[in-house]
This record gives C-alpha cells, sequence and structure tokens, in this order.
C-alpha cells in the first residue's frame, strides 16, 4: 500500500520538478570530476618459486601478462592484470604446474618528469594445474583454484605522451595446498589513453 504523500511525490506533477532541482543542484555544488587516465598493457616476466630474489639462479621460470589499469588520482592506481606462467611441481620429479592468475592491485608512485616509481599490493585468484607428465615424472599435485597476495615495487619510464616501458620485482604469495612464494621480474609496455 502506498500513502498519499509518496503518491504525491511519485506523480508526474512532482516528479519532472524534483529532477530539474536536483539536476541544477548538482551542477551548482558539485565540481566536475577530472579526466581519469587509463592503460592497457602487457609484458613478459622470469620468476622463481623460492620466495627470495637471492637465488638468481632459480630464475628458471617464464610467463606473461596483459593488464588494464586506471589512474585514479595523481600518484595512485588500480590495476586488473591476467597472467599465465609455470610453476614449478612440489617435488622433484613432478611436472610443473601451468598457472593462470587474476590480481587487482593498488599502486602509490611518485612522479618525475619522464618516470615514477612506487609500491603496489593486492590479491589474486590462482588456478594451478599439472603439465602432463613426461617420461620419469609422478603427478603428486592436484588442480586447485586458489587466494594468494601479491605486492612488489615498479618504474614506469615514459616513452612518449602515450607509450610507458614498466619494470616491476613482484613477490607473490600462493595459498595452495603447498604453499608457492614466486618472486618475478617483470618488463611490459603500455598504451595509456
Amino acid at each position: 500500500m502506498s500513502s498519499a504523500p509518496f503518491r504525491l511525490l511519485f506523480s508526474p506533477r512532482v516528479k519532472k520538478p524534483l529532477v530539474l532541482a536536483a539536476l541544477l543542484f548538482s551542477a551548482a555544488f558539485f565540481r566536475p570530476a577530472e579526466a581519469q587516465t587509463f592503460a592497457v598493457g602487457g609484458g613478459g616476466m622470469i620468476l622463481a618459486d623460492t620466495g627470495t630474489g637471492s637465488d638468481l639462479t632459480g630464475f628458471d621460470t617464464y610467463g606473461g601478462f596483459i593488464f588494464v589499469e586506471m589512474q585514479l588520482e595523481p600518484g595512485v592506481g588500480f590495476q586488473l592484470r591476467a597472467a599465465l606462467f609455470d610453476l614449478p611441481g612440489t617435488q622433484p620429479g613432478t611436472p610443473k604446474l601451468k598457472t593462470n592468475a587474476e590480481t587487482a592491485t593498488i599502486s602509490y608512485g611518485f612522479n618525475e618528469a619522464w618516470w615514477r616509481a612506487g609500491l603496489f599490493g593486492g590479491v589474486g585468484i590462482y588456478h594451478l594445474s599439472p603439465k602432463d607428465l613426461q617420461p620419469g615424472e609422478v603427478s603428486v599435485d592436484s588442480t586447485e583454484t586458489v587466494f594468494g597476495w601479491t605486492g612488489g615495487s615498479f618504474t614506469i619510464f615514459t616513452l612518449t605522451r602515450r607509450w610507458d616501458a614498466r619494470l616491476e620485482v613482484q613477490w607473490t604469495y600462493i595459498y595452495s595446498a603447498e604453499p608457492h612464494k614466486p618472486v618475478n621480474f617483470t618488463a611490459g609496455i603500455s598504451y595509456k589513453f
């Protein structure tokens, strides 16, 4: 049931002036939003599942990624990324794990004229599945989809008004049955619009 005041409020005779008043109020008291910068890009990575960047001989796997990014305000960005890479099996003599990762991160950077650097962190969903068995390998890992954390540092170099090159060091903790802690170095390029 509706009462008489609500029926009057939503009648065409009253609704049009209310909408007009709301538009005039918002035009008078709210400043327009500044244009936000968007970027799309991709790149490659080398990684080690050692949990530390000190063992450089462990960087024996590679992968790739694509992303879309939005600058929320100067120096603050939000990024969605999809990556595909391999992780070593949890035991010697087991196949590598093909890993699909989807991450969402927030970054904070310090801007200079032709480059910027900063930190990022966020969460991800990781789908791990064993690759096909090779001769002499034993299957012990199962397919699983799990949660994880990611963070790191970045440096972005301005190439032109629309193009950037980026370098990152990224640490990740994947909450799988046997936790993985990959460290990776990434290089990529992005187009801003």
